[in-house]
């Protein structure tokens, strides 16, 4: 049971994570110069990377 709890909290914060992402690129970044879209481009990918290895799902246990 506990899986399935993780499971579900882990989506919850990626998908809200992924909505408020979309949301400042369609405000924000869409109206800025090209060198801003690049940089925000590297940036973004840098942050989903670390989004994606400290909320991702751990399907290992821990073995001490």
């Amino acid at each position: 049971m506990e899986y399935v709890k993780i499971f579900f909290v882990n989506t919850a914060l990626l998908i809200t994570l992924s909505y408020l992402a979309n949301l400042i690129y369609k405000y924000t970044v869409t109206h800025a110069s090209e060198p801003v879209k690049r940089v925000s481009w590297v940036l973004l990918a840098v942050f989903a990377g670390w989004i994606s290895t400290f909320f991702g799902y751990r399907l290992h246990e821990h073995v001490i």
